[in-house]
């Protein structure tokens, strides 16, 4: 286990975020092995042979796949527990016959954009898991995703200089930027989302991308609860129950305790960031006052949520080390 001074401070060179990468990449390794020595009637059906579904296991393990293979996972563990195997030897099989990524920077696409037109709702069902704030997924039209597409590049050429090791973890963990909007009128409408069951995808709304000062804030943010995503892979960070609803230092309705531990984490850590903006020159005058505003508003979001966990979670070994990590940089 990593000591806790080493778990919250960004990692020169995104040397913990390459880490959780991998981890995740094997753990699905190894849970799919798992899943064809138990049913072995997966491949069959899948029209794959033993030897093909094991090179793909290696380079499952060893190297970097898109988002959707997550996602297929998660559809295909309860379909075989149900007994569907034609469902799930198709997510199997698209799973076993896909191609590593090549690069390592995020591609960036709306959510409806040819790499992603066929996995579209499939994404939408593993980010819009919340039942009491349910949100549709738009493609943005052609201006506001060039725009959108035009403010990401800019915003990392501005600020990568200034957060090297945030943007060197966050190419290290995703993989895809996807681009949405929310449909008109909605009473919920979303910054940005991500999951643990979509691993290496963020989403960011294109309506919200404001400048390029906005979009990093937006890109730090996913990209910290990626890394806490990437954190429970052995135990969870809390053992509350999803139905133990407290208030949230980020939200107006009440929030089960790992939406509350991870609101807490992340503002620490877009404390941690704004820091680093306020002290480089790549700031205007003007975006310094509401960059001042933001670590403010941070640093209260994270006391209200360390309030409540400390009062109301029942943190796990891994929750204790991540919460006393982000709590030791704020109290210094």
């Amino acid at each position: 286990m990593m000591r806790s001074e080493s778990t919250f401070l960004f990692v020169p060179s995104g040397e913990r975020g390459h880490a959780v990468d991998r981890r995740m990449h094997s753990a699905l390794a190894d849970s799919l092995k798992y899943l064809t020595t138990a049913v072995p009637e997966l491949a069959r059906r899948a029209g794959l042979t033993p030897a093909e579904v094991d090179k793909q296991l290696i380079r499952l393990a060893e190297q970097r796949f898109a988002p959707h293979v997550f996602a297929r996972y998660y559809e295909l563990v309860p379909q075989v527990e149900a007994g569907q195997l034609d469902a799930a030897a198709d997510h199997f099989g698209v799973i076993v016959r896909a191609e590593p990524l090549a690069g390592d920077r995020p591609r960036i696409c709306g959510i409806e954009d040819p790499p992603l037109r066929e996995v579209a709702d499939l994404y939408r069902s593993k980010l819009d898991t919340d039942p009491q704030t349910d949100f549709r997924l738009l493609q943005p039209d052609d201006a506001e995703l060039d725009r959108a597409q035009r403010l990401l590049e800019s915003a990392s050429r501005r600020f990568e200089p200034v957060l090297s090791d945030g943007f060197a973890e966050l190419r290290a963990t995703v993989s895809e930027v996807i681009v949405a909007v929310g449909e008109p009128g909605s009473p919920y409408q979303f910054g940005g989302a991500s999951s643990y069951m979509l691993w290496g995808a963020l989403l960011l709304n294109a309506q919200r991308m404001e400048d390029e000062r906005a979009v990093t804030i937006s890109l730090m943010h996913e990209a910290a609860h990626t890394l806490l995503f990437g954190q429970t892979i052995d135990e969870p960070l809390v053992l509350n129950g999803d139905d133990e609803f407290y208030d949230s230092p980020l939200r107006s309705d009440p929030r089960p305790m790992d939406g509350i531990f991870h609101a807490t984490f992340v503002s620490a850590r877009m404390h941690q960031a704004l820091a680093m903006m306020l002290q480089s020159d790549a700031l205007s005058d003007d975006e310094r006052e509401p960059t001042v505003s933001d670590q403010q508003l941070s640093e209260r979001a994270f006391l209200d949520g360390l309030e409540v966990v400390r009062e109301h979670g029942r943190l796990t070994p891994t929750g204790r080390e991540v919460m006393a990590a982000a709590e030791a940089y704020m109290n210094n």
